[in-house]
């Protein structure tokens, strides 16, 4: 009786089996080099380092820039801080918001909207200006030295509160009130004072210079009063030349009387002098 042998049964992978198997292996090995490869070239593009990316550092408070940075969305922060010039550019509106105030820059305006606005401007010198809002609406500006230029002037809509309007200028300094009137009023003292020209003051009807305590003072080495009605006495004689004397009426409107040397009484009025 002969014995059967079993067939060998082969171990292992043959055929295309195998070839595939080299071919994924083949595969995962080039996946894995491009990788690598862009692994390292993407950490030189961005200039990865053990202190940030690039000219971004980060710091143990914050995050330091040193370069252009470019943000693709909102950014949140509690504080920008800069040593040199700061610029904000975008091709849209620039919107900075915060709890309670917001200030959009578009193209054409700057609109701020919050419940108080100040800005304030230190230097080394002594120069420096506030300019600060109030709820209530009121605006306030304050500084040692602020300078106005521009050839149509500076126009104010309501009541002026300063210390001192100088003109620098060759063109001088002028007050003008277009449509009302103009009131010049001080706590203490008013002064006019021009050092190299004149101090002209016009008005269309009555000029009033009043004082509630004081005394008003005008001095001067000549003092002139030009179209004051003159009272001549009938008879009165001949004249002195151009010699006048200085009279009032009793409601205080002045005029003159020409001298004559028969004028013994000084002030004579005429009819019509004091009306």
């Amino acid at each position: 009786m002969e014995a059967r042998s079993n067939p060998t049964i082969p171990i292992g992978i043959y055929g295309w089996r195998k070839r595939c198997l080299y071919l994924l292996i083949l595969l995962l090995i080039v996946i894995i080099i491009l990788n690598i490869g862009l692994t390292i070239w993407i950490l030189v593009v961005l200039k990865f380092n053990i202190h940030g990316m690039g000219g971004v550092r980060i710091m143990d408070d914050g995050v330091q820039i040193q370069d252009t940075v470019e943000f693709v969305d909102t950014l949140y922060t509690q504080s920008i801080t800069t040593d040199e010039e700061l610029q904000l550019q975008s091709h849209q509106d620039i919107s900075i918001e915060t709890e309670d105030s917001q200030l959009l820059m578009t193209s054409s305006a700057i609109d701020m909207r919050s419940h108080k606005f100040s800005v304030v401007l230190n230097s080394e010198e002594e120069d420096f200006v506030l300019l600060s809002t109030s709820p209530q609406g009121q605006l306030n500006l304050a500084s040692s030295s602020l300078h106005f230029s521009g050839s149509q002037g500076m126009f104010v809509d309501g009541n002026l509160t300063v210390q001192e309007i100088v003109g620098l200028d060759e063109r001088g300094l002028t007050l003008e009130s277009l449509n009302g009137n103009l009131v010049l009023s001080a706590k203490n003292s008013l002064q006019l004072e021009s050092n190299t020209g004149p101090v002209d003051i016009f008005a269309g009807g009555n000029i009033t210079l009043s004082s509630t305590n004081g005394l008003i003072s005008i001095s001067a080495s000549s003092i002139v009063l030009e179209s004051l009605p003159t009272s001549v006495a009938v008879g009165a004689g001949m004249a002195l030349g151009d010699v006048y004397n200085l009279c009032a009426c009793p409601s205080g409107k002045l005029y003159r009387v020409l001298a004559t040397p028969e004028n013994t009484q000084g002030c004579l009025i005429t009819e019509g002098t004091c009306t």
